[in-house]
C-alpha cells in the first residue's frame, strides 16, 4: 500500500474523489464495500447531517437565512460598532405587543395597527395622526419640553405648540343663572336667571316667569302665563300671550297689552292701555291719557245688546274724579266732553251742547272761560289770539273817571290772523264794579285801518252790566247785539 504522506499536498476541488468504505445499512446482508465519493458530496453530506450553517455577511450587519435555510446573508438590519444601537433599513412590522423602555425616535411614517405602550419619552418630529383613543398617563410636552401646568391647554403658536393658560376665566355660579364676565378671568352670576319653565327667563329681582315661554324682567316682575311679557316695577301679565310694560301696571285679558303705564291694567281680552292710572276694560279697547273713566261693556267679546268703547282718551284728576276728553264705540259713534264746570272748559277745538246735542266750537260763549279786567282812566289793554270770547271788566277802585281802550286784534294781516279771527266773537260785559256811578267808558278800537260797524270804533257807555257782542267777517268788525242800560 502506498504511503500517504508520499502524496504532494494540494487543493481539492468539488469534483475530486477519495477513496472509502460504504457501510451497508443496518439489518441488511449487504457487506461494506470500497467507494469513490465526491469532495462536494461529502461536504453537502456534512452541512445537512449535520446542520452546518454556510454563507457570509457584512461587518456589523445583523444577518440572514437565505430562502433554503442553510445559508445565511446580510439583512437589513445593522448594529453600530459600539453595540448600542440598532438600524432597521426598511420597513418594521411588529405583529405583537412590544415594550420600549428607552427613548423611540420615527422618522418616517410609521403604522400601530394596535395598542402601543410608551414607558417614557416618545418624541415625534413629523405629523403623527391618532386614529382612535390616545391615553396619556403622563405628562405630554411642547416645544420647550415643558409639560404645562395643572388648567393649561397645549396651543399652537403656528410653528410649534406651547403650554398656555386656558382661555376664559374660572369662577362659581348658580345653576339656572345666565354667567358674566366680573373680570377680565373670572365668571359669576348675572341678574338673568331661567325661569320656572325651561323655556322662561327672569331677571333676579323679579319675582316669577312661570308660564312657558314667559318673561319677566324688573323688580316684582310676575310674568305667569304662556308666551306672557312683563318689564317693569311690579308689572304683572297674568293671561296668555298678555304684556304688561310699566309700573305697578297689569295685563290680564287675553292677548292685552299695558304700555308705559303707572298703574294702569288692561283687563279686557285683546284690550290695549297706557298712562297714569287708566284701565282698559271692554274687549279690544284702547285708553291712553290719565284716570279714564272705566268703561262697562264686555270684556270678552263684542256685544250683542251693549256697546263696547274701542278708543278713549282719559282726562281726570284722580281715583275718584274719573272723566274722558273722548269716546269712540265700535258702531263708531263719537262722545265729546260735557263741560259743566268752569274749571273742564277749554278754549280750541269741539264740545258737545249739552241743550241742544250739537257739536260745537268749544270756544263757543256758551263754553268760553271769561277774561278779567280791571279798567282805568286812560289805561288800555290789547286783545290776542289766546283771549276768551268773553271779557269782563270793572273799574279800578276809586280811580277817576275817563276812558278805557280795548284795541281789537288784527283780523286781515297777517293771513294765520285773518283765519283765526274770521267768525271770531268777542262779548264785552261792563261789572257793576265802578261803571254804575258813570263817567267811566270803555273804547273798541279795531287795529289799524280796520273798521267796527262803518267806524273806527265804538264806545261802550259806562253803566253797570252793559253788554256789548261783536264778530268778524274778515276785514271787519260787527255790532251784533248790545244791551245798554
Amino acid at each position: 500500500m502506498a504511503i500517504v504522506n508520499s502524496y504532494p499536498i494540494g487543493t481539492p476541488k468539488s469534483s475530486d474523489l477519495l477513496v472509502g468504505t460504504s457501510i451497508p445499512d443496518p439489518n441488511t446482508n449487504d457487506d461494506p464495500k470500497t467507494s469513490s465519493f465526491s469532495v462536494s458530496s461529502i461536504g453537502s453530506f456534512l452541512i445537512t447531517e449535520n446542520n452546518i450553517i454556510t454563507g457570509g455577511g457584512t461587518l456589523n450587519t445583523i444577518p440572514l437565512f437565505t430562502p433554503d435555510g442553510q445559508k445565511i446573508n446580510d439583512s437589513i438590519i445593522t448594529q453600530n460598532a459600539l453595540g448600542t444601537t440598532i438600524t432597521v433599513n426598511g420597513g418594521l412590522t411588529v405583529s405583537a405587543s412590544t415594550t420600549l423602555n428607552g427613548a423611540l425616535t420615527v422618522e418616517g411614517v410609521s403604522t400601530f395597527n394596535d395598542d402601543i405602550e410608551v414607558n417614557n419619552n416618545a418624541t415625534f418630529y413629523s405629523s403623527t395622526t391618532f386614529e382612535d383613543t390616545a391615553e396619556f398617563q403622563q405628562g405630554i410636552g411642547d416645544s420647550t419640553a415643558s409639560t404645562g401646568a395643572a388648567g393649561q391647554v397645549l396651543s399652537s403658536t403656528g410653528a410649534a405648540v406651547r403650554w398656555i393658560d386656558a382661555p376664559g376665566g374660572a369662577g362659581t355660579g348658580t345653576p339656572g343663572t345666565l354667567p358674566i364676565w366680573i373680570s377680565s378671568t373670572e365668571l359669576g352670576d348675572s341678574f338673568l336667571q331661567k325661569g320656572t319653565q325651561t323655556t322662561s327667563l327672569k331677571t333676579s329681582n323679579a319675582t316669577a316667569a312661570s308660564g312657558e315661554s314667559s318673561i319677566a324682567i324688573g323688580s316684582s316682575a310676575v310674568a305667569s302665563n304662556q308666551h306672557s311679557v312683563a318689564i317693569g316695577f311690579g308689572a304683572s301679565a297674568t293671561s296668555s300671550k298678555s304684556m304688561a310694560f310699566g309700573v305697578s301696571s297689569t295685563a290680564s285679558g287675553l292677548g292685552s297689552r299695558v304700555i308705559a303705564g303707572y298703574v294702569s291694567s288692561a283687563t279686557g281680552d285683546y284690550a290695549v292701555c297706557g298712562g297714569l292710572y287708566t284701565e282698559a276694560h271692554d274687549y279690544g279697547e284702547t285708553v291712553f291719557g290719565l284716570y279714564n273713566k272705566i268703561s262697562t261693556g264686555n270684556q270678552t267679546g263684542r256685544p250683542i245688546s251693549s256697546l263696547n268703547n274701542i278708543f278713549v282718551v282719559g282726562n281726570g284728576n284722580n281715583l275718584g274724579d274719573r272723566s274722558n276728553a273722548l269716546e269712540l264705540n265700535n258702531d263708531g259713534e263719537l262722545t265729546l266732553p260735557f263741560y259743566a264746570t268752569p274749571n273742564r272748559r277749554n278754549t280750541s277745538g269741539l264740545a258737545f251742547e249739552a241743550t241742544t246735542g250739537k257739536i260745537i266750537p268749544a270756544d263757543s260763549p256758551n263754553y268760553t272761560r271769561g277774561e278779567y279786567i280791571v279798567a282805568s282812566a286812560g289805561g288800555s289793554t290789547t286783545l290776542d289770539i289766546d283771549t276768551p270770547g268773553i271779557v269782563f271788566l270793572s273799574w279800578l277802585f276809586n280811580g277817576p273817571d275817563g276812558t278805557f281802550t280795548v284795541n281789537l286784534p288784527d283780523i286781515v294781516s297777517p293771513s294765520e290772523n285773518f283765519n283765526y279771527f274770521y267768525g271770531r266773537k268777542f262779548k264785552f260785559v261792563l261789572s257793576n264794579y265802578g261803571f254804575s256811578a258813570g263817567g267811566k267808558d270803555v273804547v273798541l278800537a279795531p287795529f289799524s285801518t280796520q273798521q267796527i260797524n262803518g267806524a273806527s270804533s265804538f264806545t261802550i257807555p259806562s253803566n253797570s252790566y252793559n253788554v256789548v257782542e261783536i264778530w268778524n267777517r274778515g276785514g271787519e268788525w260787527i255790532i251784533i247785539s248790545k244791551l245798554i242800560n
